[in-house]
């Protein structure tokens, strides 16, 4: 029997559903950490692991972190920087303006960027559960 394509969408929520796909989710996710929990100093392991998927002691700028925000927030940093080195300035007013290091722009700490990443993840995590 053929469906109908109006027939995909007409599906409501269900709350008991959305708990075994929450379930299942977490039990794929955990298995693939088994052999690291089950080593002599499962929380040596587990702190590598999470350093080597979130790089943040190398700094938010690696290669990695490229293609976002933080590589526009760089460049516009070095361009303020070499921008100032250039500027006829006098003395006096450079060295202010230095002493306040305002340029280069200061980089965030991860917990400013983690917070800014699920400020600009809500409108996507609305839209999916629309």
């Amino acid at each position: 029997v053929a469906r109908r394509r109006e027939d995909y969408f007409n599906y409501s929520f269900s709350f008991g559903r959305f708990i075994v796909l929450g379930i299942v989710t977490l039990i794929c996710l955990l298995g693939a950490f088994v052999p690291f929990i089950m080593q002599n100093q499962p929380r040596v392991h587990m702190e590598q692991i999470l350093a080597r998927l979130f790089p943040f002691g190398r700094g938010l700028v690696h290669d990695y972190w490229a293609a976002n925000v933080w590589a526009l927030y760089l460049f516009t940093s070095r361009a303020a920087s070499f921008l100032l080195r250039k500027a006829p300035i006098q003395s006096g007013l450079r060295q202010k303006i230095e002493s306040y290091a305002i340029i280069p722009f200061p980089e965030p700490d991860p917990s400013t960027v983690a917070f800014c990443l699920l400020i600009g993840l809500i409108p996507c995590i609305i839209s999916a559960w629309k």
